[in-house]
């Protein structure tokens, strides 16, 4: 059970997170596995980053599902959002007989590609059954966006993105997370090696050197914010094979984690 229970863990630390970095403590029980709050997320008071860190928890948690069901156990979890002084999940596990899930395969191979899309747009067929699939996230829709509401969203996009290099709060939040010390080649196991970022290579001087508020903020009066806005949300958008959002009704904590279980 200890070499079932640790390939489980090690498929949830897989999922995806904000920057990289995991917001969670992992307890190894006889069948069970407890997830601890880091003590930074436990101090955390910022709204947006504990939303976020919940996202990846969902993601964290149904990965391990996934694992457990490929190794033929069942996952039940127990989520515990006002962690004061509790674990954020529990997940027990019992033998099982159902079929393998799968989804399980593909968790060592999903990664995130922020490279120029060049191909064909999805098929009616392929978001219809990337829909379907979202169907066991309960509280969790699909909505695929056409024309218009893709344009407004695809400008939506890109005025959020601006933000991000024009207000210096955002700027921050933004570059603290991108490992400069590391090469544009390299790979890391916590936050952000700039080579993932996908920035072209004439781009990457000025890029890094814009890490500088004392620097960016006067580009950001001559509208450079709107340009690099526009390379890293609108024109990624535009050449999307689809654009779709997750959406909820449920409060807010528990569909951030509904939402990350189905991302």
């Amino acid at each position: 059970m200890r070499e079932k229970l640790l390939a489980i863990a090690h498929s949830g630390l897989l999922a995806p997170s904000a920057d990289n970095l995991h917001v969670f403590r992992i307890e190894l029980g006889e069948t069970f596995i407890v997830l601890w709050p880091s003590s930074e997320f436990q101090r955390c008071t910022d709204n947006l980053r504990r939303v976020l860190g919940l996202i990846s928890l969902g993601a964290v948690t149904e990965n391990m599902r996934l694992r457990a069901s490929e190794v033929g156990l069942q996952a039940h979890i127990r989520w515990h959002l006002d962690w004061s002084t509790k674990p954020l999940a529990r997940l027990d596990f019992h033998e099982s007989l159902l079929p393998s899930d799968e989804l399980a395969q593909a968790i060592s191979r999903r990664h995130t590609n922020r490279r120029m899309y060049r191909g064909p747009s999805l098929t009616e067929d392929e978001c219809r059954r990337l829909s379907d699939s979202n169907l066991a996230a309960a509280g969790v829709d699909l909505v695929w966006l056409h024309g218009g509401a893709r344009a407004r969203a695809m400008r939506l996009a890109w005025a959020a993105e601006s933000e991000r290099f024009l207000r210096r709060h955002l700027h921050e939040d933004l570059f603290s997370s991108i490992r400069f010390d590391l090469g544009w080649h390299e790979s890391a196991n916590t936050s952000i090696p700039p080579g993932a970022l996908e920035i072209e290579a004439p781009m990457r001087p000025m890029f890094k050197a814009l890490g500088q508020w004392s620097l960016m903020k006067p580009m950001a009066r001559l509208g450079l914010h709107r340009l690099l806005g526009l390379r890293a949300a609108w024109l990624p958008c535009w050449q999307a094979p689809a654009l779709g959002l997750l959406t909820t009704k449920m409060e807010l904590q528990a569909g951030a984690v509904a939402v990350g279980a189905a991302l």
